[in-house]
């Protein structure tokens, strides 16, 4: 009788570990990209033209699991075209951040972000 426990115990453990790596992931991205171009021109006490051009990216990704379960990630990077460092944008000074990085879900009737 035992084995015949033991054995259904197994076979519904396995089940159900099988039904968890079955389920489906929605994968969703997003996010922009965005690129400036500005000349100073003949402004400096030497008399020299200054230029640069410099980009940012935001991507976005979501994993979501169901309808009350996803993880949401927001990443940034920073770069100017033709110069080191390439994350001298703005005020942050780094060309990889993690802008978000999150676990949405659903507690009953609550909405929780951890």
């Amino acid at each position: 009788m035992r084995k015949v426990i033991a054995s259904a115990v197994g076979l519904m453990l396995a089940g159900g570990v099988a039904a968890t790596t079955a389920s489906a992931v929605e994968n969703q991205f997003g996010g922009y990209w965005r690129t400036r171009a500005f000349v100073q021109d003949e402004f400096n006490q030497d008399g020299e033209s200054y230029g640069r051009i410099d980009s940012r990216t935001r991507l976005y990704y979501t994993a979501k699991f169901n309808d009350g379960f996803k993880f949401v990630n927001k990443f940034e990077f920073d770069y100017n075209w033709g110069s080191e460092p390439l994350g001298d944008v703005g005020t942050d000074g780094t060309v990889f951040e993690i802008k978000h990085s999150y676990a949405d879900f659903t507690l009953g009737n609550v909405r929780t972000k951890l």
